[in-house]
């Protein structure tokens, strides 16, 4: 009997435990999605291991998005076209090829995309009324020691202006860091990690992953209730909420992506970070004509 009971708990288990794949146009990405009591996603190009399962979840004022989740439907569309940006950008063209897979659960999506150069993944929700995001939790489960560009932060009152420490993440501990952030895998590959379409959303920063000497977590600044102008660009945030946002409930959150590639000048050639960027509202932009200034803040 006690058997038995052993027997149909492991084919519950196995029964609620589901899988999706997407590949990027060049079939060099793999991407792998487990929907179990959580939901975690890994990556592999080509033979490497870029990430181990990691962990994708948002907690907010209708229940945590990711947390004992039912799939309701998925889809996979491939897209390729090219965008032309209003003021060039590293070209005056861009390929915008990519798979992408969505998976929708009870008024909410995750949306993955891969690229021949990386890869990315964002929320999408359709409840009818403002929500309060409470937290986000986003991870970078590597499964060695790998060393790592890191701007760290003493504060998440900054200009992120900071130098690029190179260590190892098992240095990192309770250190904390802007981004975009560089892990350097020994063979030669490199991943970029950072985020796009980033509106009405804090920035997220990052940090070592509790028990892990191999692992990255991001951590938010909240909400400010309080601020105070000490310059002509300086507002100190004097009290903090115990949310990271109130948005709206049909919205598209800001995209998590890893540039990956085997070749450092890829690095600087990727525009993943403009092809995943909101397209230009703008009608008219016959008018704009771009030219030259000293300072590049203008």
């Amino acid at each position: 009997m006690r058997k038995l009971i052993l027997i149909i708990i492991l084919l519950a288990s196995f029964c609620f435990t589901e899988e999706f794949k997407v590949v990027s146009p060049d079939q060099n990405i793999l991407v792998t999605i487990s929907v179990e009591k959580n939901i975690y996603y890994s990556v592999k190009k080509g033979k490497t291991t870029i990430l181990h399962p990691s962990q994708i979840k948002m907690d907010i004022s209708k229940g945590i998005l990711g947390q004992n989740p039912k799939i309701i439907n998925s889809a996979k569309v491939s897209n390729q076209n090219t965008i032309k940006p209003v003021v060039k950008q590293k070209s005056s063209a861009i390929d915008n090829d990519y798979r992408q897979l969505e998976i929708d659960f009870n008024n909410w999506s995750l949306i993955f995309r891969a690229y021949n150069d990386g890869v990315a993944y964002r929320f999408k929700t359709s409840f009818a009324n403002d929500i309060t995001v409470n937290s986000e939790t986003i991870e970078y489960n590597f499964n060695q020691d790998r060393k790592i560009y890191f701007p760290e932060e003493e504060s998440m009152y900054t200009h992120q202006e900071r130098e690029y420490k190179h260590l190892k993440l098992s240095e990192i501990g309770e250190k904390f860091s802007s981004i975009p952030v560089l892990v350097d895998f020994e063979n030669g590959t490199k991943v970029f990690i950072s985020e796009s379409d980033l509106y009405d959303y804090p920035g997220f920063y990052l940090t070592g992953k509790e028990k892990s000497n191999t692992s990255l977590k991001a951590i938010f600044p909240h909400y400010p209730l309080k601020t105070e102008q000490t310059s002509d660009r300086d507002v100190p945030v004097k009290k903090y909420a115990d949310y990271l946002a109130i948005t709206k409930g049909a919205r598209n959150f800001p995209w998590r992506l890893m540039i990956i590639t085997d070749n450092d000048k890829e690095l600087i050639e990727s525009q993943m970070v403009y092809k995943l960027a909101q397209p230009c509202k703008m009608k008219a932009t016959d008018w704009i004509n771009p030219g030259k200034v000293a300072w590049d803040w203008w």
